[in-house]
């Protein structure tokens, strides 16, 4: 038996063709896998990578279920509900499957490697692993017309000492025609995990996906240019095509005439990259999004949030006094000063914010008139502290988007920020207690 590694991420790309505009109105479903969190070895960035695929994916108009450091069992049920929900959707219904984590390869089979399997050998992966080829043996039973499946796998192989083969690479997968094979280094190469929040080559396919009008081989040839550039020629995505019939398009063009490639939609990756990170305790992968996007609609918030992570760092070793009792207590009520941008920069025509503070807790409450609709918004989201100086921060996702206020009682002053998919808003708020 030898065994190989599968120590590069590739991406499957099973593609029965069909006309783009109709792939594009197609419903689309996807399965998003994340392994790091293995015992004997585990990875920094796959975890990483799902969410940045999941919210690439949305963006693109998949229906995405994610599954987030799982075992054997957890990967073959998703697996087999992912089937069945292509089967449901019907013959035009879009599949993708995407998996980042580790595998190996043994004997010419890849294997996706769950958090629980206990491997001391090579003969322990068939018991223990979940064969690739289940993954497509499903897609093709499910009877849908196009699938997409994406391998983001290992960087190294953690069972190499116990495994007689140590060959490094990724076992060629036969494309059937109309299916494309996209791998993310050259057979036989290891593929970086990244020393960011993500690997070179999942950032790079997201980066890639929404690029309207640009055939499926040249969006690859897009992904393997940023690859190289990133890596500084180290690492050199790799593509096995047996694609047949008119170009394939991920988003079609825009008009039968259209001939350039328009570069990739930096908005919507910008977007995706947060929904990746939204809600992380560490304020390291805030910082990786400003290594990224330094000036993206996400800057102020990505600061902010590392402001705060570290002032709770520094908090938790002393903790400050509560306000004295009754010092700020009762109903305050903001005035706000505002701009917008965006596709509905018009959308949000009146803004208040309301805390009802008892002690050290406010309970807040936030009403967005939409000029567009006609209606308003309310959101309650849960109560926060009053430090004793008064100062206070909202951070959370609303009905209508993300929104971030902070402030303080004892200045009436702050900022606001709002942000969803079509608007962007930033301003300054000024609190004022109007009962007691």
């Amino acid at each position: 038996m030898r065994a190989k590694i599968l120590g590069v991420a590739a991406l499957v790309l099973t593609v029965q063709l069909i006309v783009g505009a109709e792939a594009w109105a197609a419903e689309r479903i996807a399965l998003v896998i994340g392994n790091a969190g293995y015992d004997a070895d585990p990875l920094a960035n796959p975890v990483n990578d799902a969410r940045l695929m999941s919210a690439a994916l949305r963006t693109q108009g998949f229906t995405v279920s994610e599954s987030l450091d799982v075992g054997q069992v957890a990967i073959k049920e998703a697996i087999r509900d992912f089937g069945n929900q292509l089967e449901a959707a019907g013959q035009d219904t879009v599949g993708l499957f995407y998996y980042a984590g580790h595998g190996v390869q043994v004997d010419g089979e890849n294997y996706l490697i769950p958090i629980d399997a206990p491997i001391e050998d090579e003969a322990d992966v068939d018991i223990y692993g979940v064969p690739a080829s289940n993954v497509l043996k499903t897609l093709g039973q499910a009877g849908n017309n196009l699938n997409i499946i994406v391998l983001d796998a290992c960087r190294n192989n953690p069972f190499v000492r116990s495994f007689r083969g140590r060959q490094r690479g990724l076992a060629l997968m036969n494309a059937p025609t109309g299916t494309l094979i996209a791998y993310s280094t050259a057979p036989g190469q290891v593929a970086a995990d990244g020393d960011g929040a993500n690997s070179p080559y999942t950032l790079a396919l997201a980066r890639n996906l929404g690029r309207p009008g640009v055939p499926i081989e040249l969006m690859f040839k897009g992904v393997r240019d940023a690859v190289l550039t990133a890596t500084q020629g180290r690492q050199t995505p790799w593509e096995a095509s047996s694609l047949t019939g008119p170009d394939f398009y991920l988003v079609p063009p825009q008009s039968a005439e259209t001939e350039q490639q328009p570069e990739p939609d930096t908005g919507a990756l910008d977007f995706a990259f947060w929904k990746a990170i939204e809600g992380s305790e560490d304020a390291r992968e805030y910082e990786a999004y400003l290594e990224q996007y330094p000036d993206g609609v996400f800057a102020e918030l990505a600061r902010f949030k590392i402001l705060g992570l570290r002032e709770a760092e520094e908090v938790a070793v002393v903790v400050p006094p509560a306000p004295a009792s009754g010092a700020y207590d009762g109903i305050w009520q903001s005035d706000a000063d505002w701009s917008c941008s965006g596709f509905h920069q018009e959308q949000i025509s009146a803004f208040a914010l309301s805390l009802d503070v008892d002690g050290d807790i406010a309970r807040p409450q936030i009403e967005f008139a939409n000029h567009r609709v006609g209606h308003a918004w309310v959101d309650e989201p849960k109560p926060v502290s009053v430090a004793a100086d008064g100062g206070w921060v909202i951070s959370f996702t609303g009905a209508t988007g993300l929104i971030v206020l902070r402030g303080n009682l004892e200045s009436g002053e702050g900022k606001m920020i709002y942000q969803n998919s079509l608007v962007n808003c930033r301003g300054s708020i000024t609190m004022a207690r109007i009962e007691n």
